[in-house]
């Protein structure tokens, strides 16, 4: 598991915005917003490891799970668009990789739980 640092260009990178990616259903690629300030963002960071944390001394089948699935975590603003902000996102061109945005008032628990959710498959419709 990483958390990367240095987020210049690596969403755009893994998610060229574009209308051929049809699995992009809720519009991540456009929610993802600029970098944190420097001092803001090391706090993020540490919130964002301390849930992860958290969420690994949950569950040693989590914490597998979790590490099988996910690599890469990075933080980014989210750009407000019709009045909705995001928590964060991933996206099915870049497996693997979770962006989380860290604005809000969220407890550890919180925190773990941003990364977890990106693990959980939309409800089926029948």
């Amino acid at each position: 598991m990483s958390f990367i640092a240095d987020t210049i260009g690596i969403w755009q990178k893994l998610n060229p915005e574009s209308d051929h990616n049809v699995l992009d259903d809720i519009h991540q690629q456009s929610m993802v917003g600029e970098a944190y300030p420097t001092d803001e963002h090391a706090q993020h960071l540490e919130a964002l490891r301390l849930g992860y944390l958290h969420l690994r001394e949950s569950s040693a089948e989590l914490k597998a799970l979790f590490n099988l699935i996910i690599h890469t975590i990075f933080l980014r603003k989210s750009r407000k668009i019709d009045q909705n902000i995001s928590f964060g996102g991933s996206s099915s061109s870049g497996i693997g990789l979770i962006w989380i945005s860290g604005h809000g008032e969220l407890d550890q628990t919180d925190i773990a739980e941003l990364p977890l959710h990106e693990l959980t498959p939309p409800p089926t419709i029948y």
